[in-house]
């Protein structure tokens, strides 16, 4: 028999006796069979909602796989960075700051508002995007901002929330003649 936590929805926590083996595929837990207080349970399913099992091998929080819905929200992001020339060396053309709030769908669309200040010049702005994500919670993404070529980034996942949903995380520019750097967080 193997001991297992799980955690219901945060809301409270059971200690488990497995009688069977179980196994996790994406966001399912099956048990054969399951003691919860006293009471015996047989092909038991949960869904899970994140960080929510813990590992009877090496005793740590199961995380779920990022994916597009990952990512969902209204979150505070700010870039800066430097539009180059294509001379040798380059020189710097451009110098871009901003910095707003950007609403992700989940669905691998975006849209921001946000105050970009350009050479000094300061305009408030509607930008929107789409962006990927990958199982190991990177990604990408590409927008336009007004004046300038599709800006692409990538991105890497700070912290996320108990349910999988992403708190925080940088970027960089991944664009040809752009250095950039920036981050989000969660509102």
């Amino acid at each position: 028999m193997r001991k297992i936590i799980i955690s219901f929805l945060l809301f409270f926590s059971v200690n488990a006796l497995a009688t069977d083996t179980y196994e996790q595929t994406s966001k399912v837990l099956t048990l054969d069979s399951i003691i919860i207080n006293g009471t015996q349970f047989n092909n038991l399913v949960v869904q899970l909602t994140g960080y929510n099992v813990i590992n009877p091998g090496t005793k740590e929080l199961v995380k779920p796989a990022c994916d597009l819905s990952s990512l969902k929200g209204t979150y505070a992001v700010t870039f800066q960075g430097n539009v180059l020339s294509s001379s040798t060396p380059p020189v710097v053309i451009a110098q871009i700051a901003m910095a707003g709030l950007t609403t992700y769908d989940g669905l691998g669309n975006f849209s921001n508002k946000v105050k970009l200040n350009q050479n000094g010049v300061t305009n408030d702005i509607d930008v929107s995007g789409t962006y990927t994500m990958n199982a190991d919670c990177t990604g990408g993404g590409q927008m336009t901002l007004p004046g300038q070529p599709p800006m692409s980034f990538g991105a890497v996942i700070g912290e996320r929330f108990a349910d999988g949903k992403i708190k925080d995380f940088s970027m960089v520019s991944t664009t040809p003649g752009m250095v950039g750097i920036g981050t989000g967080k969660i509102q």
